[in-house]
């Protein structure tokens, strides 16, 4: 294990003081935990950035010409004015969703 010294404003540490508190555990632990998820963010964002590039628009397109053009059953339909405001406006725009 490797020791850093993080300072914090007080508020930020209060927070986080006591949420560890609430989930149980120790704030060194909270900490531990917090850097691992933004960590495996960025590193799953960047992992689908590089997919993405070596993607090809006739590949997806072939693909997408195999998929029957049915309507979804009932339990995979998406209501759009239910889930609008949990997707990002750059995908809205993306999706051509208003």
């Amino acid at each position: 294990m490797s020791l850093i010294t993080v300072e914090l404003p007080e508020s930020l540490y209060m927070k986080i003081t006591e949420l560890s508190e609430a989930e149980g555990i120790s704030a060194n632990q909270f900490l531990v935990l917090a850097a691992a998820e933004k960590m495996s963010a960025i590193l799953t964002e960047n992992y689908l950035e590089e997919e993405a590039r070596k993607g090809r628009r006739e590949d997806f397109e072939k693909v997408m010409k195999a998929v029957p053009c049915v309507e979804p059953d009932e339990h995979d339909r998406i209501i759009w004015k239910k889930h609008i405001k949990n997707i990002p406006v750059l995908m809205r725009v993306w999706l051509s969703v208003p």
